[in-house]
């Protein structure tokens, strides 16, 4: 992330990507999200019950925020998104920017402040259902698109 940052690289962090995008920065982690609130332990959780396929199905929602770096890719202020986590960010990096976040509060998403280029993380996996979900393909849209951009910086 050093390099990356440095350089102005483009970043798509997903799921630990985003909590270690977050703890670089000089972020914190809630290491249990059911101890901080059962009900986010239980909305976040994996879902045991479910075969291997169905569990990256949408499992909430998250809210967009309209300002911010990710609002451009996703075209919306709301989206559905799967959810296989334990723990979450507990306090944001100063160097970041809360992007999306779940109706419990916990950031969802967040992108460097000032960066150059694409540098997102979103806590969800989007590479499950790029297929048939809008905002997956959206993201890794954008996210080639910007490696595209920065590839030809380089050429010159």
């Amino acid at each position: 992330m050093e390099n990356a940052t440095a350089l102005g690289m483009p970043m798509l962090g997903i799921c630990r990507g985003l909590q270690e995008l977050n703890v670089y920065f000089g972020g914190t982690l809630r290491p249990s999200l059911a101890a901080w609130r059962p009900e986010s332990g239980q909305m976040h959780a994996e879902k045991p019950d479910r075969p291997r396929d169905r569990q990256y199905d949408a499992a909430h929602s998250v809210r967009i925020c309209s300002d911010g770096a990710l609002f451009p890719i996703a075209r919306a202020v709301a989206a559905q998104v799967n959810s296989l986590h334990n723990q979450g960010i507990e306090t944001l990096a100063a160097a970041l920017k809360r992007e999306a976040w779940a109706p419990d509060g916990l950031v969802e998403a967040a992108s460097v402040i000032g960066a150059p280029t694409m540098q997102i993380g979103v806590q969800w996996h989007p590479e499950w259902h790029v297929a048939t979900d809008l905002l997956s393909q959206q993201l890794f849209a954008a996210f080639g698109a910007a490696c595209a951009a920065y590839r030809q910086t380089k050429k010159q």
